[in-house]
């Protein structure tokens, strides 16, 4: 009970992950019910966030521990990328209200196009020194698409 009350109060996929973590060391994995209720709770997650599924997810299919295992690692890896994109729309938000603020809201909106698109971390990074030293939207801008096509 308690396991499946931080479930449905985790705030995050940290804390998912953290209990999982903890579930591992609460379950007797010798006893096949208690096998079978951490698979219930792998599945549970994937089905309410289908970003987190490994491919091939099939959530009537019984699995071994050792799958489980590893479903639980890639469900670690795709948390993460989750939680990293997450992050990157925040820094895109602000970066976008940043513009916005300096160069108007045209720039600002035409800035998180741009971004949408742009797959370079190292372009996020000096994004807030570009905001800053860029003289127009129209030269940020140019900055931008400038950067992103050196990337590709």
């Amino acid at each position: 009970m308690a396991a499946l009350a931080r479930l449905t109060f985790a705030e995050s996929a940290f804390g998912v992950n953290l209990l999982l973590d903890a579930l591992r060391e609460w379950l007797d994995f010798e006893d096949e019910d208690e096998v079978r209720l951490y698979q219930c709770y792998l599945d549970w997650i994937y089905a309410i966030e289908p970003r987190l599924r490994p491919s091939g997810w099939d959530p009537d299919r019984d699995r071994k521990m050792e799958e489980m295992m590893e479903e639980l690692s890639v469900f670690q890896q795709n948390t993460n990328r989750v939680l990293e994109r997450h992050g990157r729309e925040k820094l895109t938000h602000v970066f976008v209200r940043q513009a916005s603020r300096r160069f108007g809201a045209d720039t600002g909106r035409r800035l998180g196009a741009r971004l949408a698109a742009v797959d370079d971390p190292g372009l996020l990074d000096r994004l807030g020194d570009l905001i800053v030293d860029c003289e127009t939207g129209e030269q940020l801008l140019a900055s931008i698409d400038g950067a992103d096509a050196r990337s590709n």
